[in-house]
């Protein structure tokens, strides 16, 4: 199983990690990531693969929806993350065209302890802030967000939106999600839904 020895744990980590930071803390904001050299299995984009490695940990589970042992072993030997549950996983990988219905069994944590609930990593085709052609517009509101923002996504499917509308409707309470793309040039690229946000679809 292939160790990613070019990733730096502390530099790059700690880089990775504050772009992820800064796109939850400002909703529709999109980061790019440091560059870095990462080789993952078909099926997991190293936009993803970079938010893992910075982070999860051996405290944190992971459940891959469309997981292999290959994957799972990649993810386990540069993470220290083991497997988990999709009722019980810390963190959530999925591809924007999977069904949205596993957002209800995901998690959300419970009043006193708000911070257990699950988190998505969605992975998407693209996104901007602009409008692009075939793509599900999202109009952002709440903390972090002066008025309104707005992302357009490619390659999800809207009902995820709804889902996550309902999972989130009793804030604290809810599952926060993270957007991952590797755009056409390669760079791989993060946009942030808290749960805390309002989204509503464009259009």
């Amino acid at each position: 199983m292939v160790r990613e020895v070019a990733y730096d744990e502390v530099f790059d980590a700690q880089l990775h990690f504050r772009s992820v930071l800064d796109s939850m803390a400002r909703p529709g904001k999109i980061n790019a990531f440091k560059e870095v050299d990462l080789t993952p299995p078909s099926g997991l984009l190293k936009s993803t693969m970079v938010i893992c490695m910075s982070l999860l940990n051996r405290d944190a589970s992971f459940y891959l929806a469309k997981g292999n042992a290959e994957t799972e072993d990649y993810i386990r030997v540069n993470t220290g993350s083991l497997p988990g549950t999709l009722e019980e996983a810390d963190f959530l990988i999925v591809d924007g065209d999977d069904s949205a219905e596993i957002v209800e069994l995901a998690k959300e944590g419970l009043l006193t302890y708000p911070e257990q609930a699950a988190t998505f990593v969605l992975q998407v085709q693209g996104f901007s802030n602009e409008e692009i052609p075939d793509a599900v517009g999202i109009e952002l509101k709440g903390p972090g967000v002066k008025d309104a923002n707005s992302i357009f996504v490619s390659g999800l499917e809207p009902a995820w939106i709804q889902a996550l509308k309902e999972k989130n409707c009793e804030f604290p309470l809810g599952v926060d999600a993270m957007l991952a793309c590797d755009g056409i040039d390669g760079k791989a690229e993060v946009a942030c839904f808290p749960r805390s946000l309002h989204l509503n679809l464009l259009g």
